[in-house]
């Protein structure tokens, strides 16, 4: 069975989600308020639906100054009071490697819920994006997100080397916006989780 996430960016299209069984909580990729976590977690407590927040400061690169990173800690621990279940988190070195430093941070804040490595996963080269699931391995991240590329025929070979070399727990998410192409490749390359993006 493939576990189905939703992305939501306002509180009009909570009503969407019956068929889901977690969202995915984005403000155009970027962090939602407090206020629209709060309400989702809300609506969201009777119908066995988990919620996670993406936790990102702005748009563009994934390499964040001291300043962001501070920012997403604190909206981290927000969401962490809220009672959110998971939070994608991401950053990049200037040489657009996985931030271990920034990373371990982020971590430590999420205090016991869930984490997603968010689509910071999709900026990296290959040989980085196996350091990336060693890292998520050895750090109790569960989940990576990869944006799913339905025009290259070369996609599903490379998503196939990164499954074959991912020895630990970590599980893919597959994304995307058309939910029934998502359907097929999950089912082609084994892959439990898809998320459908706006």
């Amino acid at each position: 069975m493939i576990i189905k996430q939703q992305e939501i960016s306002s509180i009009n299209e909570l009503s969407e989600t019956n068929e889901f069984q977690k969202i995915e909580l984005t403000n155009h990729e970027t962090t939602v308020s407090k206020g629209l976590m709060a309400e989702s977690i809300k609506y969201l407590k009777d119908k066995n639906i988990a919620t996670e927040a993406l936790i990102r400061p702005r748009l563009g690169n994934y390499n964040f100054n001291d300043l962001e990173v501070k920012i997403m800690e604190a909206d981290i621990f927000e969401a962490q009071a809220l009672g959110l279940d998971s939070v994608a988190i991401g950053a990049t070195t200037k040489q657009n490697k996985l931030d271990e430093d920034v990373m371990y941070q982020l971590i430590g804040a999420s205090g016991g819920m869930q984490i997603t490595l968010n689509h910071v996963f999709d900026t990296l080269k290959l040989q980085d994006q196996k350091k990336a699931i060693d890292f998520a391995n050895e750090n109790q991240i569960d989940h990576i997100m990869i944006k799913a590329d339905f025009n290259n025929k070369a996609f599903k070979t490379k998503v196939q080397d990164l499954i074959n070399y991912n020895q630990g727990t970590v599980q893919f998410i597959l994304t995307g916006t058309n939910q029934e192409k998502l359907e097929k490749m999950c089912h082609d390359l084994d892959i439990k989780l898809m998320l459908i993006e706006k």
